[in-house]
């Protein structure tokens, strides 16, 4: 809010489970789902649910850490020094990674939300089929090898996955430390 002002320019935030809110449907020029999809169980039916939010000719914007990098599964939020460092763990068998978890006494909460966000993934082609499959079109794709937010959290500058590994299946999905999509209704 402060950009805006200090832009003075007009806007609106509202912080909320978009879906409680009645009043605002095709309101939204655009939408932000950051960091989010890959925590969602139903994701065709999440985004689906978007588009009578969304104002005529509106977009989505969604960013998401693609799976099979190397902190993919949010294991940096254990409590255990080992675990919240370990690159790809959470690529393991779910038994195994369980076991993991428990062997280095993780909290059952903790066990409970790592185990659910490898249920809940989101892949490269798991999205752009999700998008396909509910009427949407990427706008814009833009695969990150060193997030944009690192430049906050870490200092690291940013920087884009380079193109031609963008192309390969599996491998960007190594490589990509944020996915960046704008989406718009077909």
């Amino acid at each position: 809010q402060n950009f805006f002002i200090t832009k003075r320019q007009k806007g609106t935030f509202i912080a909320s489970d978009i879906f409680l809110l009645k009043d605002l449907q095709k309101h939204f020029p655009l939408i932000l789902i950051h960091d989010v999809i890959e925590h969602i169980d139903n994701k065709e039916q999440f985004l689906r649910n978007f588009k009578k939010y969304l104002s005529p000719n509106g977009m989505i914007f969604i960013a998401f850490p693609a799976w099979q990098m190397p902190f993919g599964g949010h294991q940096q939020i254990a409590r255990s020094k080992i675990i919240s460092h370990m690159p790809f763990i959470h690529l393991l068998p779910r038994i195994l990674y369980k076991w993991i978890l428990e062997l280095f006494s993780e909290q059952e909460s903790t066990v409970k939300e790592l185990l659910t966000i490898k249920y809940t993934r989101c892949t490269i082609e798991m999205f752009r089929r999700v998008v396909k499959q509910t009427d949407y079109q990427i706008v814009n794709e833009q695969l990150y090898f060193i997030n944009p937010h690192y430049k906050i959290k870490f200092g690291l500058t940013p920087h884009k996955l380079n193109k031609t590994i963008a192309c390969i299946p599996f491998i960007r999905n190594v490589f990509s430390t944020s996915c960046f999509y704008l989406i718009r209704p077909t």
